[in-house]
């Protein structure tokens, strides 16, 4: 699961860039395009803040696996991190 929540993500991006090229204004205006694309966008960006502020409250004590959830959800997105975050918590209950 954690493969294919970085993996589909990653394909479609290598798709947009191979043909844009990686300009942040052209990002920026992909993602704020129209109203649709616009609403999805800042759908996404506040649940990945609103995740960010409880996994940091969540792992305070042990910020490594903080850090790891902010890169996933910077570089990639929720599909991947929260997979990431589901499996820290299954492994603290295992006591892995």
């Amino acid at each position: 699961m954690i493969f294919s929540g970085g993996a589909v993500p990653l394909f479609f991006f290598a798709l947009y860039f191979s043909n844009t090229g990686f300009y942040p204004v052209h990002i920026f205006n992909s993602l704020f395009g129209n109203p649709l694309t616009s609403g999805f966008t800042l759908d996404i960006f506040l649940s990945i803040f609103v995740f960010l502020v409880w996994t940091f409250v969540e792992f305070k004590n042990d910020l490594k696996k903080w850090l790891i959830l902010l890169l996933a959800s910077c570089c990639v997105g929720l599909s991947l991190s929260l997979p990431i975050y589901l499996l820290f918590k299954l492994n603290a209950k295992e006591g892995v």
